[in-house]
Formats: structure tokens, sequence, C-alpha cells
């Protein structure tokens, strides 16, 4: 992932409230001392898997989109809209 994920996260920041999605209508909202719970090891190959189907790369094993799991197909569907909702 990319971003300001290693940045050093001051005391005074922990408690600050961060909007996810658009801050007059947020997804969630929650406090950067949270966000260590959400980048989970799952999440983080979720989210390669994404970035690299979204890259043009497709799918991993079959172009037969039959062949995966429904987990797998509802997480490239999440992560779609996740990113289109952003571009916003």
């Amino acid at each position: 992932m990319s971003g300001w994920a290693n940045k050093k996260v001051t005391p005074a920041q922990v408690d600050k409230k961060i909007f996810i999605g658009k801050q007059a209508a947020p997804v969630a909202v929650i406090t950067r001392g949270e966000i260590k719970g959400y980048l989970t090891e799952e999440l983080t190959e979720m989210y390669s898997v994404w970035q690299k189907f979204n890259s043009g790369f497709g799918l991993p094993y079959s172009q037969n989109w039959g062949d995966y799991p429904d987990r797998f197909t509802d997480i490239l569907g999440l992560f779609n809209s996740a990113w289109e909702e952003a571009k916003k």
C-alpha cells in the first residue's frame, strides 16, 4: 500500500477523527489510533489482488469468473465500488 502509513503518529494525533469516504456523508468515522487494527494481513492480501486486477493484469488463475469462489469476486466488487466512490 502507499501513503503515509509509516509516518509517526504523535500522541496529540492518536484520537484525531478520520472520515472514511466523503466527510459530509462518511462510510465510517474512526480515530487515527484505530487504523492499525484495520490493516490486517488479510486486508493487505485482498488489496494486492485488487490492485493487480485493477492495473490490467486480469484474474490470477482462470479467465472464467465462475471458477472463483464468491468471496473472491465479492472482494473485487467491494474494492471496485470503493474506488469508484473515492474518485467522485
